[in-house]
Order: C-alpha cells, then structure tokens, then sequence
C-alpha cells in the first residue's frame, strides 16, 4: 500500500503537481535534498556529464559550463520544460532509450532516482553511451540525523519509506560493463547511500 501511494504522489510531484516537486523534496530532506546532489558531481571535469533523470536541472544549474559540458534527460514533459527555462541543456526522453551516440559520455549521473534505476535496460544504456572508464555515480538518498529539524524529517522519512532511508534493502545495480558497489558517505546531514562505479575499459557494447 505504501509503494502504491508513493508512486501515485510522485507521478503527481512530475506531473500536475510538478511545480511543487523542488518544495516536497526539501521540506522533507531539508537542505540535504539540494546539497547531497554534489556528491556526484566528479573531481575531474573533462569530457561530457549526462544527468539521468534530472527533473528540473537544479544539479545542471549549479554546474560551470566553462568546466564541464553537461546534458539533462528527463521523461516528464512538465519537469523538462521547468528544466529548460532554467537555461540548461535538456532532452526529453526515457533513460532505457537514450538518443545518445555511443561512447560520447564521460560522467553519468542520476540524483534521486526512480524505480527504472534498476533496469537492466537503463544499465545497458548506461554501458553503450558511456566511455571506457567513465564514472557513474547515483545518489540514492540516505537519512537525516544531524541539521535543524533532522528529528521531524527522520521521522517523515521513516514514515514514507517504512524505515530509515539508509537502512532499506538497496536494489542491485550495475552490469557485466558497469560495475561498481554502494558507499555510505558521511556528511553534515548524516549518512548518503550513493552507488559509484565504472565503465569497463576493456570491452565496448558496439
């Protein structure tokens, strides 16, 4: 029952009800929802960062285009267009089905995902974009136990997700060309759950 209504109010958050979709995240992680996106962002910023699932570019924003050349792909038309007027590059599409050419992207990352982080289609998309020795690093979520009001919002995440949020059963992710492991990282808010890995460098899937 809890999924049910989780996915019936995030289909609103990137729909109808997009325009409350940054003011939902925030008022229940706090300034973690915003802060805990740099944890993907990669010490080297050389060739293209492709954001999965960006919503409305916040991450994109906040990046330096003088540094990095990056690109958004988001499937919700509404969140999309929020992410364009915030002057970033985006592209509406689907991550199972990435109108990326092959090899050209040297960053992946996702904030925040969806239950289609655990496709193996999203995977296999992640492996044919990506070049050898590409990062890909996912921020999953994590808990609240240090901040202003971190007792309310630990709560509140206990209440949406049926326990703490660093403490739920992770999907596995990655596949024979992606591969990489979970890190719980410490930071000012608590424990973020990230996964982090790497395209093979030996093989290429065209």
């Amino acid at each position: 029952v809890r999924r049910r209504v989780l996915e019936v109010i995030f289909g609103l958050l990137y729909t109808r009800l997009g325009f409350l979709h940054e003011a939902a995240g925030r008022g229940i992680h706090g300034a973690a929802w915003g802060g805990r996106r740099q944890h993907v962002v990669p010490a080297d910023r050389n060739g293209v960062l492709l954001d999965i699932g960006c919503g409305e570019g916040r991450l994109l924003q906040t990046l330096d285009t003088h540094q990095v050349f990056a690109l958004g792909v988001e499937p919700s038309p509404v969140m999309a267009r929020r992410a364009t007027s915030r002057n970033v590059a985006v592209v509406q599409a689907h991550c199972q089905a990435l109108p990326i050419r092959s090899g050209s992207i040297s960053h992946v990352v996702a904030t925040y995902p969806g239950p289609w982080i655990a496709d193996a289609e999203t995977w296999a998309e992640f492996a044919r974009v990506a070049v050898p020795s590409a990062s890909v690093q996912i921020l999953l979520g994590g808990d609240i136990v240090r901040g202003r009001g971190s007792f309310v919002r630990s709560r509140l995440l206990r209440l949406a997700y049926g326990r703490g949020s660093a403490d739920t059963e992770m999907p596995e992710l990655g596949n024979d060309l992606v591969a990489g492991g979970y890190v719980h990282q410490s930071d000012q808010w608590g424990t973020a759950i990230l996964w982090s890995g790497t395209r093979n460098a030996s093989s290429t899937p065209w």
